[in-house]
């Protein structure tokens, strides 16, 4: 039997390490019986991930990231996607928002990925905790050296405030799924949602994006807005129309789908959608499971260094950049007074997400 207070070699540790990244600590504990003689207590398994996860936390993250994946030459191609999701927590606030971000490179001429460029980041908290990490992330990646940096969202309006921060050359690109989402919403308060009409109404705006001609869609909306009976549900189908309209007139300079098509760029936020199922949610979102808050961080950020280095680089990474970071070898703390978030990151985020 290993000792419950840690005293482990750094090998030993590892794999402990990996073990609990991966599963809740009483799967861990009987899992590792499969595998070696020694046993190791569920509380063993907790123990190294606070502590661990503590040393994530500390590290200068700007060192940190290069641990991770190291700094390369400039991409042609940056894409910088961000989203959040809740996570269930222990105590009077029962769901704290997670944010992740997910940075790869993209190869225009294939209109893909390129494979193992993929970067992430993950905070529980808002926006303010989340930026500087970030954007440590994205200087990591040389992010004003890239050819071009291409920004996909939502359409949440702090996602927009963050990449005007940020990255305020970058072409920002609504999400195409979002942006069918919206219309076949509004579809179904218009036509009822089990008209044989929404598959049509569908299409159409499909279509219409698809041109890149968001002033087309909306002329098009407002025509519907002269054909809606009046009498009961009246106020419903106005107010879903009028909603679908400025969604649209908000984010149309970013709704050119048939220019980004032929420039080869992605217009889909699939790839930080998937990183909050194998990021977070394949680890931390389980029947039953709650997690005290400093947990449920720690966690977060070594589930984000886990999918950024891989199983075999992650932990050493955590190690060396704790290492420098507590030894005075990073020179990197005055960079931050330079970063944009320094500069301009005291907005009231609460309001802007409000907005």
């Amino acid at each position: 039997m290993l000792p419950e207070e840690g005293g482990l070699t750094s090998e030993l540790e590892r794999r402990v390490l990996d073990f609990a990244v991966n599963d809740v600590y009483g799967e861990c504990a009987a899992r590792w019986e499969l595998h070696h003689r020694e046993r190791v207590s569920e509380n063993l398994f907790r123990r190294v991930a606070a502590r661990v996860g503590a040393q994530c936390d500390a590290a200068d993250q700007g060192r940190l990231q290069e641990e991770l994946k190291p700094r390369r030459e400039a991409a042609e191609v940056l894409v910088v996607e961000v989203d959040g999701s809740q996570l269930p927590i222990r105590g009077e606030e029962p769901w704290k928002e997670a944010k992740v971000g997910v940075t790869y490179r993209h190869d225009a001429q294939a209109n893909a990925p390129i494979p193992k460029t993929s970067r992430y980041v993950a905070v529980v908290g808002g926006m303010g905790n989340f930026a500087p990490v970030l954007e440590e992330a994205l200087e990591v990646e040389n992010i004003d050296e890239a050819g071009k940096v291409v920004w996909v969202g939502d359409g949440a309006a702090c996602n927009w405030t963050l990449a005007d921060q940020l990255c305020p050359d970058a072409v920002q690109i609504l999400d195409w799924h979002h942006a069918v989402e919206h219309a076949v919403d509004c579809g179904k308060v218009l036509l009822g949602e089990e008209s044989p009409w929404l598959e049509l109404w569908q299409r159409q705006a499909e279509a219409l994006l698809r041109a890149g001609d968001p002033e087309a869609v909306i002329g098009q909306l407002m025509d519907c807005v002269v054909l809606v009976p009046r009498g009961r549900g009246q106020r419903e189908a106005l107010e879903a129309l009028e909603n679908l309209v400025r969604y649209y007139r908000t984010n149309a300079h970013r709704m050119k789908y048939r220019l980004y098509r032929e420039e080869g760029l992605p217009i889909g936020s699939g790839a930080v959608e998937s990183a909050h199922r194998h990021v977070l949610q394949t680890r931390m979102k389980r029947a039953g499971q709650r997690w005290a808050l400093p947990n449920a961080r720690r966690m977060a950020r070594l589930r984000a260094a886990y999918r950024t280095a891989g199983a075999r680089r992650f932990y050493g990474a955590i190690r060396k950049a704790h290492w420098d970071t507590a030894t005075g070898a990073v020179r990197s703390r005055g960079r931050r007074q330079h970063f944009r978030y320094a500069r301009y990151g005291s907005r009231d985020w609460d309001r802007c997400a409000a907005g």
